[in-house]
């Protein structure tokens, strides 16, 4: 509770303090820095001393600087090249063809046809 309470605390203070900061410049009116500056209708006020016062001065006329024209050039059309897309071509599978084995000699060579020859034996029985 008390954590909150600060915390308003010190956020009323801030808006207060802005506030005061952002308020309208007159000539004449009091401030509160010496050499302070502000700027208010096109024009921009010093915080100076009068007497034992710190007031805002008569103020300078502020020129708001023109807005500069610089040319563009316009870019040239690029010419756009027609490329063909390539064709996707797919190999065909090559069938992988096995050969059983005719003995020890040829064994090493076309151990993979072996399951198919047991298979086909087995399909007889």
């Amino acid at each position: 509770m008390r954590g909150s309470f600060k915390l308003l605390a010190l956020f009323v203070s801030l808006t207060l303090m802005t506030g005061v900061a952002t308020a309208a410049v007159k000539a004449g009116s009091s401030c509160t820095k010496l050499g302070a500056t502000s700027t208010a209708s096109g024009k921009k006020y010093t915080c100076i001393k009068s007497g034992k016062k710190l007031v805002w001065n008569k103020g300078v006329t502020v020129l708001a600087p023109k807005p500069r024209v610089t040319p563009t050039s316009t870019p040239s059309p690029t010419p756009t090249v027609y490329v063909p897309p390539t064709p996707i071509t797919t190999p065909t599978p090559t069938p992988i063809v096995e050969k059983a084995p005719t003995g020890f000699a040829d064994l090493v060579e076309n151990y993979r046809g072996i399951p198919e020859v047991v298979w086909n034996e087995a399909r007889k029985l």
